[in-house]
């Protein structure tokens, strides 16, 4: 079998091989076999004589099969049965999939779709690790990575189905190991085998991985040596096998990292660090007694830090059962907060090895014994705590780092001590970047469209120099790095004052993100961000409502201008005015009168009706607001606005309070729109949506003898107006008059 062209074949040569988008892999099993199957079948029903035809009259067979790819026909699910049942599955795959593909472009392409088609339809009866074969590999590579490639649906489609089944079913991940282990040096590129692999180290149990890591060492490093490396890693991170398997991987790892490929050697190292990143400390001493048997030159160093920082000890300040700093300690960290310092310090050590640069080790060392006497640095006047969270943004936000699991565990260790100056820096470095940015790339133009779906978006190269992508990509790398501790403080601190500020920053990023395409994993990350701080009941002073107004305001003016925000800003608008209310009523009524009057006498507003409803119904129950929205259904101008303001009051009868007064004005909104000079239709729907608003209240109330007075009185007027029949004798039942 060879590769698949990597130009498309022409439409008028492979219209009936159009491949829909959306399908699965198919495996077609319709009942109609009257075709030339029939007849070479006729009066077969031994497995082996099925077999033995189907090698016989093969190239028959071939031509009658390609009439259906992409779909498989249904004689092949009573093929492959056979097969199954004689134990000759691999005979058959040799026999139709792994022939040398013809010239023929068309031809071409429809032995790489029935391949596919006859891959899954074995996966559906069982074990097929024997078809991950080298020629098939590499088709099924091929077409994967080439997006042009009119088999690419197909080849994406078939993995998701094979990873899935592998997930789900019961394999023998051995034998599927050892297909992979044999085939991996000869095949084109492994990436394909690194997907299948990581999938089978997650499902294979403690014995089977065992096996598997044994065996990862005999492959050949020259074509295999990442493939081994990769592996090697997914077995050392995964949680549920032995430590001893987790060292075995380490050993082998580390290895690797001392052997003559310096690339190799390189990439494994990186790997180990990494690791070490995700697991406890016990495995970091295990590496860090391997590089002692190296007798390296720079061990000595090593060790000196390693002693350094394990001698040093938090005198009589540890609560044993508490667990805290007793009052009169002078330390500002818990033994267990020193401990997980002790680790980094350890992980960071090895890094320092392997990079031949010491310098992070003795800034780790003064600064734990900061941490543990309370003082300063002589060099720095700096708050110890400050420093340190300065040092772990340094080491997470650099371009490189292979430590920043553990940074992460770090940082949230201490997140209950971190400072507003801190957040204040992370706020005006994700807001800088936005800014600076917008100096170095091109400004949209205004025809430039804001796409509906976030997750749509792709990075575009068009109209930027290679120097002016890679600073562009650079700064949302780190300000995505930015956010990852932002998140960590949002689901950690308890300090609502942090939560405002990062709330208050967020929305400016994310109004700046949304604008510019480039940025859509920003504003996704943002959106996500904004969304988490929503689900928190934050208390907030009555002196911060006033800036928080503001926030919100703004925010609203962004959605008024852009419909597509609507769906993105919604969870955050009704949260500010929850958090606004419940400090301040006042203030809150403000920002939501504000709003309606906005949207009022706007033009044409993008701002959805769900999303102003959601706004007003996020406020408890206020009079002035209510009087409001009466006052624009009597007297509004707009006819269209004025029944979205009746699809709000619905909603408000159903939540709020909402008693015979409040009622009486709708009444009185009635006899002033039968009054006004509007069109009938205009005039018709306002009065049968203000009869909607009084039959909901009608439900709930209790006052039925006052409604029921003035509905008499009102239905003589309303009588003569065939579409509102129906609603009016709606009423009458509810009210029962």
């Amino acid at each position: 079998m060879e590769l698949s062209s990597k130009r498309e074949i022409a439409d008028e040569q492979t219209s009936s091989l159009a491949v829909p988008d959306s399908s699965a892999v198919e495996v077609n099993h319709e009942k109609n076999d009257s075709d030339l199957f029939s007849t070479i079948f006729a009066n077969i029903s031994d497995p082996e004589s099925m077999l033995q035809k189907c090698f016989d009259e093969k190239d028959q067979i071939m031509e009658e099969s390609f009439k259906k790819v992409p779909k498989l026909h249904p004689i092949w699910a009573k093929i492959v049965s056979a097969a199954k049942s004689v134990d000759k599955e691999k005979e058959l795959w040799d026999t139709f999939s792994e022939n040398e593909l013809p010239n023929d472009e068309s031809l071409k392409l429809k032995n790489i779709l029935f391949s596919f088609g006859l891959f899954s339809e074995f996966l559906q009866i069982g074990n097929v690790s024997w078809a991950l074969t080298e020629k098939f590999l590499n088709v099924w590579q091929e077409n994967l990575q080439d997006k042009e490639l009119r088999a690419h649906a197909k080849a994406s489609q078939l993995l998701a189905v094979f990873l899935s089944t592998l997930k789900t079913t019961e394999i023998n991940t051995t034998g599927y190991f050892r297909q992979i282990f044999s085939v991996v040096p000869k095949v084109k590129s492994a990436e394909l085998l690194q997907t299948i692999t990581k999938t089978l180290i997650k499902k294979a149990d403690n014995k089977r991985c065992e096996w598997a890591i044994s065996r990862l060492g005999r492959i050949g490093k020259e074509k295999s040596g990442y493939f081994v490396v990769n592996q090697l890693y997914n077995f050392a991170k995964k949680s549920d096998i032995s430590q001893e398997l987790v060292q075995d991987s380490l050993k082998q790892l580390f290895e690797i990292g001392i052997s003559q490929d310096q690339n190799l050697a390189e990439f494994a190292r990186k790997m180990i660090l990494v690791a070490l990143g995700q697991l406890d400390k016990e495995n970091s001493i295990f590496v860090y007694k391997l590089i002692k048997e190296l007798k390296n030159e720079n061990y000595p160093i090593l060790a000196g830090f390693i002693s350094k920082i394990d001698k040093i000890k938090i005198s009589d300040s540890e609560d044993e059962r508490l667990g805290k700093r007793k009052a009169k300690s002078s330390s500002l960290i818990t033994q267990s907060q020193l401990e997980t310092l002790k680790q980094l310090g350890l992980v960071l050590g090895i890094e320092s090895f392997y990079l031949n640069n010491f310098s992070i080790c003795d800034q780790l060392t003064e600064l734990i014994a900061a941490l543990i006497s309370n003082k300063p640095s002589k060099q720095k006047e700096e708050n110890p705590l400050d420093m340190l969270f300065n040092m772990l943004y340094k080491e997470y936000t650099k371009s490189v780092s292979y430590t920043r699991g553990l940074i992460k565990k770090t940082f949230q260790e201490f997140v209950g001590e971190i400072s507003m100056n801190f957040v204040d820096k992370l706020c005006s470095q994700i807001q800088s970047r936005m800014n600076i940015s917008e100096e170095i790339l091109k400004k949209p133009s205004k025809e430039e469209k804001v796409v509906e779906n976030l997750s749509e978006l792709k990075p575009e190269n068009s109209d930027n120099s290679q120097k002016q992508i890679w600073i562009n990509t650079l700064r949302s790398d780190l300000s995505l790095r930015v956010c990852d501790l932002i998140e960590i403080i949002i689901k950690n601190t308890e300090n609502h004052s942090i939560l405002l500020k990062l709330y208050k920053t967020l929305i400016k990023c994310f109004k700046a993100a949304f604008k510019r395409k480039k940025r859509t994993g920003l504003a996704e990350r943002y959106h996500y961000l904004m969304d988490e701080i929503s689900k928190i009941e934050l208390n907030i002073d009555k002196s911060e409502t006033s800036d928080l107004g503001g926030i919100f305001a703004a925010a609203v003016k962004c959605v008024m201008r852009e419909k597509n925000l609507n769906k993105f800003l919604a969870k955050t608008l009704f949260n500010l005015v929850k958090i606004i209310d419940k400090a301040n009523h006042e203030e809150a009524t403000q920002v939501v009168n504000d709003t309606i009057s906005n949207y009022m006498t706007a033009k044409n507003p993008k701002l959805s009706l769900d999303v102003l409803s959601g706004i007003v119904l996020a406020l408890s129950f206020d009079k002035y607001i209510l009087n409001l929205l009466h006052n624009y259904v009597k007297t509004g101008k707009d006819q269209k606005k004025r029944l979205e303001t009746l699809e709000i009051l619905k909603k408000i009868i159903k939540l709020w309070p909402y008693n015979d007064k409040d009622a009486k004005k709708l009444f009185r909104a009635i006899k002033q729109i039968l009054d006004e000079k509007i069109k009938n239709k205009e005039k018709n729907k306002l009065l049968k949506n203000i009869l909607a608003a009084l039959f909901i209240y009608s439900k709930k109330t209790t006052e039925m003898e006052e409604f029921g007075k003035r509905f008499e009185r009102i239905k003589p007027k309303l009588s003569n107006i065939p579409s509102l029949s129906g609603i009016i004798s709606q009423i009458s039942k509810s009210s029962k008059i």
